[in-house]
């Protein structure tokens, strides 16, 4: 049955002198063009291979980064702690000049009735706590707030870049052991395994299909098409190039989808509208980084740096009272009489001293002298205290006002980050388009070499 229709095909094939013989080559040309085709796709899983090992690289440098970001906010946690021990060390070298006589007990602004020893504890149980959690701080034990990642401690950085190390060890091994996948065109997903067997089971398909000649056994037939008439084969290659001006259509329209490692699925005008986004996203987060964006900054909590000038601008208000207030001579502090300004002690003062007979009206009783003296003393440098305490406070405010913006710098990075991603995805549907047009040209080209060599009636 064979050798009859072999034998009729050759005979119709010379009388309608329309078909060359069918050569081996022609017969294994779709196996051919299948092993082209997985070569392509082993290719590009490379490229695609290397593309992702240098998505993962980059995230990790960028969490590198994030060590200077920790940097920065330990840096402004380590003011606080210095204005803080500076203030503790202020109350301790004041309190012996604020006694109030009688007596033994200081009053300090801002912290109130000590007794001898009271004020140094305060310092050194200040100094103490300040010393384990800079510990806390070294050992990688404290969070911070940082820009475009959230809370993150020293340890959780370092567990970030060990992650990212695993990643890129894990992708490294996928890809040696053949088991990482990409989407190609007109396979699907893919592998280096399945690649490779792609390859292995077209040889054997050729070798068998030149077995089959060898042994005369091969029936003449439109191989991998079976029986088709002219008609029919028209409508394959019709369909075929209708195919080829859709992909047009939708690389035109930017619609046509494909799929990278981190993207997903993504088509290029859904690209563009990331980027536009990101782009707006960025000037916006610039435009305010140093006004109204919110940081966590120690001491204060969360913040603008509007915020930051309200502050200043109201604690500075708050100093020039105290000194107004210092002026008027209207600045209050405890005696062995009560609560007493400076017009108030120097009123009293100014009266004659009390005599058990014929007393003078008003007049000062002798003991209350010398403690109305001890408090004119001590309002000065109760205002001076008072007034250095608040000032220590507005100098830190200031600085982190001119600073608060170095904050921002790992939001922005990340920015950078996705918009060189995102732009670099751009330039794979050309690439993309590319090799899906490869592969409906390669199938019409052979459709139509069938047409021409095979079909009877073809070329009239």
């Amino acid at each position: 049955m064979r050798m009859r229709l072999t034998l009729l095909a050759a005979s119709t094939a010379a009388l309608l002198n329309t078909a060359g013989a069918v050569t081996v080559e022609e017969i294994v040309r779709p196996q051919r063009d299948a092993i082209a085709h997985c070569e392509d796709a082993r290719a590009e899983l490379a490229r695609q291979g290397a593309l992702r090992m240098k998505q993962l690289e980059e995230v990790k440098a960028w969490h590198q980064s994030l060590e200077q970001a920790l940097a920065d906010l330990i840096a402004f946690q380590e003011q606080e702690y210095e204005r803080a021990k500076a203030a503790e060390a202020l109350f301790v070298s004041r309190a012996a000049s604020l006694v109030v006589e009688p007596g033994e007990q200081s009053w300090v602004p801002h912290i109130g009735w000590g007794i001898f020893g009271y004020f140094e504890k305060r310092r050194d149980d200040t100094n103490k706590a300040i010393a384990e959690a800079e510990g806390a701080i070294e050992r990688g034990e404290t969070q911070f707030n940082v820009q475009g990642v959230g809370w993150l401690s020293g340890k959780a950085l370092k567990d970030l870049l060990a992650a990212d190390a695993k990643a890129m060890a894990d992708l490294q091994t996928a890809l040696d052991t053949g088991v990482w996948q990409i989407s190609y065109p007109g396979l699907g997903w893919v592998s280096g395994q399945s690649l490779a067997a792609c390859r292995a089971d077209n040889e054997k398909r050729i070798k068998a299909l030149q077995e089959q000649v060898t042994k005369g056994e091969f029936q003449i037939h439109v191989v991998n098409l079976g029986w088709v008439t002219r008609n029919s084969l028209q409508a394959m290659i019709d369909g075929e190039e209708k195919r080829l001006k859709q992909l047009d259509a939708d690389v035109a329209a930017m619609t046509l989808q494909i799929n990278r490692a981190f993207f997903g699925w993504q088509t290029l005008a859904g690209v563009h509208s990331h980027m536009d986004k990101a782009k707006k996203d960025k000037a916006a987060y610039e435009a305010a980084a140093a006004a109204t964006i919110s940081y966590n900054v120690p001491s204060i909590g969360w913040t603008t740096g509007n915020d930051l000038d309200v502050a200043i601008a109201r604690a500075e208000k708050e100093v020039a009272g105290v000194l107004q207030t210092a002026g008027e001579g209207k600045y209050a502090v405890p005696t062995g009489v009560g609560w007493l300004d400076m017009n108030a002690i120097q009123a009293a003062l100014a009266l004659p001293d009390c005599r058990p007979k014929d007393s003078p009206s008003p007049c000062l009783p002798p003991e209350h002298r010398p403690i109305l003296q001890d408090g004119a003393a001590r309002v000065p440098i109760a205002v001076d205290t008072d007034v250095a305490f608040r000032q220590q406070r507005i100098d830190l405010l200031k600085t982190y006002r001119a600073e608060i913006a170095t904050l921002a710098q790992p939001r922005i990075a990340l920015f950078d980050l996705d918009l060189h991603q995102w732009g670099r995805m751009q330039d794979e549907f050309t690439a993309e388009a590319g090799e899906h047009r490869k592969v409906i040209e390669r199938k019409i080209k052979w459709l139509k070499e069938i047409m021409q060599t095979e079909i009877p009636g073809a070329g009239a």
